[in-house]
């Protein structure tokens, strides 16, 4: 397992751990684990809007990529930024932890659909 864990903060260590703990959760259910991930949080929803290049929703609040990268919010700024509350961070980055090893399984099994 190989997680690039992209933020400064004060709470980089606490974040990260989140991030971690999810990963091993939800790759408990599954075989063949993507390889090398990236998750970077962002602070402000400006921030965010300009890693993908876009102006995103209200309740757009994280991004996974084919590339096995996440962009999220900080928790924080859920409820600040968006339509969500602070104590959905969790949900939502197991939400997209799940895309990148959905993602993954696509590409062995349908190996043209990987881009």
């Amino acid at each position: 397992m190989e997680i690039k864990f992209i933020y400064k903060g004060k709470d980089f260590d606490y974040l990260k751990n989140d991030v971690v703990s999810a990963y091993k959760e939800i790759n408990r259910y599954f075989q063949g684990a993507p390889k090398g991930i990236t998750v970077r949080v962002h602070k402000t929803k400006k921030v965010f809007d300009k890693q993908l290049g876009r102006s995103t929703q209200d309740w757009e609040i994280a991004n996974a990529s084919y590339d096995n990268e996440i962009d999220i919010l900080h928790p924080a700024a859920f409820e600040k930024e968006s339509s969500h509350e602070e104590d959905e961070f969790l949900p939502v980055l197991k939400h997209e932890i799940i895309h990148l090893f959905t993602d993954e399984l696509a590409k062995k099994s349908r190996p043209e659909m990987a881009e």
